[in-house]
Order: structure tokens, then C-alpha cells, then sequence
């Protein structure tokens, strides 16, 4: 299995494009979200871009490498 450098929850505007632009500089980075959709848009991009889609918080999880780093971006 793939090991993402990063790990991204919320994956509305900014953390999405966030996500992306770590991709872009060469990261494996994972996403997750508790919108369906949100994760199935991201997985999507997913296919042809070093980015995974995790569907749950446990698979989100597994999917970091150790040490884990991972942005909140979540509604204040």
C-alpha cells in the first residue's frame, strides 16, 4: 500500500487545494472527509495525481506515514 507524506481532512475549497498544490510540489498526500461526495471528487483526481481518497478516518489513518502529519481543515 501507498504511504501518503500528508494527510488532509476537509476537503472543501482550502484544503483541497491545498492538498493539490503539496501534490504539485511533489508530496503523496491523502484525503479525507465526512462528505461522500467531497471524498468521491477528490478520489476522482486521485486516479491520475499522487493524491489517495480515504473514505474513513481508519483507512485515513493507515494510509500516513510515521511521523503523521496532517492539516485540519475544518469550519472554524
Amino acid at each position: 500500500m501507498k504511504k501518503a507524506n500528508f494527510g488532509v481532512m476537509g476537503l472543501g475549497v482550502m484544503g483541497r487545494m491545498l492538498a493539490l498544490n503539496m501534490e504539485r510540489n511533489g508530496f503523496c498526500v491523502a484525503g479525507y472527509d465526512l462528505d461522500a461526495v467531497k471524498v468521491a471528487s477528490f478520489g476522482e483526481e486521485a486516479q491520475t495525481k499522487n493524491l489517495i481518497a480515504c473514505d474513513t478516518l481508519e483507512s485515513f489513518l493507515k494510509t500516513l506515514e510515521h511521523p503523521r502529519r496532517i492539516l485540519i481543515m475544518v469550519p472554524a
